[in-house]
């Protein structure tokens, strides 16, 4: 897993290793020093002294190892989006579709930083347990003997084999967690849209699906609850009885042994917490491996389009705007191979032939091209301003990135005034004397109410 490969969890894990070692050191000199009240008031005091000494490292070491945890959830999950993206870079345009894109945000936004947060922290956490109980459960051996210690290791024993008995149950609720609260992220982000334009019946109706998508996620997060509390509290409920039945056979003979139970209670007490802790970490561990390993499988999982089963070539009409003549599909597609191809070019047609398909196949060709349509932001920042505004942005950032040799313009026209129309084609036309440009356009003739056929028209 990508965390056990940081520096900074082995940094942590150390520290919590160092912690628990003085963790365990101070339940013995507290131990010590309640069995030393009854027959040594000095070395009582000494031993305490050395347990509030232990106890300023034991939080030394814990705050450190926190900082690093935060470390390691950054680094890990920094290093995880850039590896999805990466994989990215390497698949075709037919995962290019708004449900993966909306999904992937989702999915990097939401999924994969929790979990990677949550898992930077659990992970350490769940090694600061066992090593609490080991060195914890060393120096109770030491103060009580066996027959105590043996009831708790039993707890954590008994705990352990309910774990291993549910493990098939809690890897089908991990990949049920993770898919459901996908769908529900989903569905709530159809709620802003319906709010502010819909009607008042398609907010409700857009409430009414969120609903029963999360209902699906509520439920297998609880039902994950119930089997990590019974793993948990049952052992423990059975050690308790065992544990007072050995008190009160065989530590009620003489006031040194009470003396030192009496001390030694609350850590018996923290014990049996660590136990509990241990037993809903092992349940998690399951659950957050193989969440984990969901991550890892992420990309792979995007639905896959065969754009070229889209693309309606006889439905599709393009035209070479230099001399505004037609030319086939499959003559643009050889012409976009040759060296030094520049130029404009028109797509034309009805809704849902293909033409953002076909736009999407030649951007697999011309790898250095630029893609400019709705609802897609190019570079790194946009300006809130009207659709239009956004949308002339867009465009000037494109023609001022001199590294593309092609520019795909998919509706550029659109939501575009006389005034602003005429300042970018004049601009384009520009850009096509030294570049590629292909264009999809929809938009009529300003001067009369007829279809553009050919992005080139003069605008009058």
């Amino acid at each position: 897993m990508i965390i056990f490969k940081s520096k900074f969890f082995w940094i942590a894990i150390g520290l919590v290793l160092l912690q628990q070692i003085l963790v365990g050191l101070s339940t013995y000199a507290i131990g010590m020093a309640g069995k030393a009240i009854f027959t040594d008031f000095h070395e009582s005091i000494f031993y305490i002294e050395v347990f509030f000494l232990l106890i300023i490292f034991v939080y030394i070491s814990g705050a450190t190892s926190l900082f690093f945890r935060v470390k390691l959830s950054n680094s890990v999950w920094k290093k995880y989006y850039q590896s999805v993206f990466l994989s990215l870079t390497q698949k075709s345009q037919g995962v290019n579709t708004q449900k993966n894109k909306t999904n992937t945000h989702s999915w990097i936004g939401s999924e994969a930083l929790n979990t990677i947060d949550d898992a930077g922290f659990f992970f350490v956490e769940i090694a600061a347990v066992y090593f609490n109980i080991i060195f914890t459960g060393v120096a109770f051996v030491t103060l009580l003997g066996l027959e105590v210690s043996s009831v708790l290791f039993l707890s954590l024993s008994l705990s352990i084999i309910l774990v291993v008995a549910l493990k098939n149950k809690i890897k089908n609720l991990a990949s049920s967690i993770q898919s459901s609260q996908l769908k529900t992220i989903g569905s709530i982000g159809f709620i802003w849209d319906n709010i502010f334009f819909g009607t008042k019946k398609n907010y409700l109706k857009s409430i009414d699906k969120s609903n029963k998508t999360s209902q699906e996620f509520f439920k297998n997060k609880e039902k994950y609850s119930i089997y990590e509390q019974v793993i948990s509290c049952v052992p423990v409920l059975i050690s308790i009885p065992i544990i007072m039945y050995i008190v009160n056979t065989s530590y009620a003979l003489s006031a040194e042994s009470m003396g030192l139970l009496i001390a030694v209670l609350p850590r018996i007490l923290q014990l049996f917490q660590s136990i509990h802790a241990a037993t809903t970490f092992t349940s998690q561990l399951i659950l957050k491996s193989k969440k984990l390993k969901n991550l890892d499988c992420f990309v792979s999982s995007l639905d896959y389009i065969d754009i070229n089963g889209l693309i309606k070539t006889s439905m599709i009409r393009v035209v070479d705007c230099a001399n505004n003549k037609p030319i086939s599909i499959s003559d643009l597609i050889s012409k976009l191979g040759e060296s030094g191809c520049i130029g404009r070019y028109s797509i034309t047609g009805d809704n849902g032939v293909g033409k953002s398909s076909l736009m999407k196949k030649i951007k697999e060709i011309r790898k250095n091209s630029i893609y400019i349509s709705p609802n897609i932001n190019i570079g790194t920042e946009f300006i809130s301003s009207s659709t239009g505004q956004d949308k002339i942005f867009q465009i000037n950032s494109a023609i001022e990135d001199s590294e593309a040799d092609t520019y795909l313009f998919d509706e550029w026209d659109a939501n575009l005034d006389i005034s602003n129309m005429k300042s970018v084609e004049n601009e384009i036309a520009l850009l096509s004397k030294d570049k590629l440009v292909i264009e999809i356009r929809h938009t009529r003739s300003l001067s009369e109410n007829r279809p553009r056929y050919c992005g080139c028209d003069k605008l009058v």
